[in-house]
């Protein structure tokens, strides 16, 4: 496995909680929100996985892969510190047979909207952010499918040699993020006819995961 040194340490409290609430605003920008809290792991997931598609470093560069689905405990944390901060609300929750286990929806409240609305126009890497997770949303917006089914298919976390309940590292020690990998050799197979602009290997990448999932079914019957 190739790795790389770790120059700075773990992304701060703060900039942990404005990229969620960055995230919210790009679901809420896309009329997806409310939206279920297992879910929203799953698009932070790929906002992570391919965010070096529009030259940014990911908020994280690992993830938990729980049986339930990916699992971001800081991210969770965090967001939960949100709702307390009126930032965000959460609605229908539901308690699992677990101990800690939940179910919920989150979506930003007016103030949280507002900060998201400021923390997007308060920079050029801000607004570059706001710009990728909209496409990124939008892209998995419009794949005939739901984005935890999309997951079977993904580079990173179909990687058997990871079992459930270990952790899946893309970027934070280990350079092997198959998932951007195969991001960019699907948009560089297409790219006479459709360009290579980032959105569109954002929107090929996950038409080719709605694609193999459509496949699945079909086979299965």
């Amino acid at each position: 496995m190739e790795t790389k040194e770790v120059t700075n340490g773990a992304v701060s409290t703060s900039t942990r909680r404005a990229w969620i609430l960055m995230l919210l605003y790009a679901l809420e920008r896309n009329l997806a929100t409310p939206i279920e809290k297992s879910e929203l792991h799953y698009i932070a997931y790929f906002a992570n996985a391919l965010s070096a598609v529009f030259g940014l470093e990911p908020n994280d560069g690992k993830i938990l892969k729980a049986t339930r689905g990916p699992l971001y405990t800081n991210l969770q944390w965090e967001l939960d510190r949100l709702v307390f901060m009126n930032l965000a609300s959460i609605t229908e929750i539901k308690f699992g047979p677990e101990k800690g286990e939940f179910n919920a929806r989150y979506e930003l409240t007016e103030s949280g909207l507002r900060v998201a609305q400021d923390i997007a126009l308060s920079s050029k890497p801000s607004t570059l952010l706001a710009d990728y997770l909209l496409e990124l949303v939008s892209s998995f917006d419009r794949v005939d499918t739901s984005v935890p089914r999309t997951l079977d298919f993904d580079a990173n976390y179909s990687d058997h040699s990871v079992a459930a309940g270990e952790v899946i590292d893309f970027a934070e020690w280990s350079l092997e993020n198959f998932s951007l990998d195969a991001a960019r050799y699907i948009v560089e197979s297409f790219s006479p006819l459709v360009g290579n602009r980032p959105a569109n290997e954002l929107d090929l990448y996950a038409r080719y995961l709605g694609q193999m999932v459509t496949r699945g079914e079909s086979t299965s019957e």
